[in-house]
């Protein structure tokens, strides 16, 4: 289940993702969870970069059937004249890896885009090692377009992949 940012988080959901934004693991896997130094600062910093001003990001909450936090998922460079985004998404609750979380997540965030928000595609970027999320998001009809070799000065150099969804492929499997 998902739950729009732009309706707040409960002060024990902010110290949730705080502590997710500390763990190298999720860190790394995600490409770019939000951080700060402090809690309050990243209190502060959390409405503008879930749900900013200028509708390039839209980020909603991944809920459990108890309604618990068990991640984050996003859409941004949203280009409203073009209809597409990015798409990028993390379980933060380790104990969910592997269980279909986050495809489950996903496949949401797609039904949403697509058919509420009328997309017309949906892409995103991922490490070519990162093949549990690969896998995860053929299963949603994600198609692979390529790979590149990028840099990071934190990472050094690695192997992207990019892949994408457009509407109508989305359809054809949901």
């Amino acid at each position: 289940m998902l739950r729009p940012a732009n309706l707040g988080f409960s002060k024990s959901e902010q110290q949730i993702r705080y502590q997710w934004s500390k763990d190298e693991d999720l860190q790394y896997w995600s490409g770019n969870i939000p951080s700060a130094r402090t809690f309050e600062e990243f209190q502060r910093m959390l409405p503008e970069r879930d749900w900013p001003a200028d509708g390039r990001r839209r980020s909603y909450a991944i809920l459990d059937l108890s309604y618990c936090l068990i991640g984050m998922v996003s859409c941004y460079a949203i280009d409203s004249t073009l209809r597409t985004g990015e798409l990028g998404v993390y379980i933060g609750d380790r104990n969910r890896w592997g269980h279909g979380s986050g495809t489950d997540a996903v496949a949401t965030m797609l039904r949403h885009l697509f058919y509420d928000v009328e997309f017309r595609q949906v892409s995103l970027n991922t490490y070519a090692s990162n093949t549990r999320a690969i896998r995860s998001y053929a299963k949603v009809g994600f198609e692979r377009l390529g790979t590149r070799k990028r840099f990071r000065p934190s990472m050094g150099y690695y192997r992207e992949v990019r892949m994408a969804i457009d509407r109508d492929r989305f359809a054809a499997r949901f």
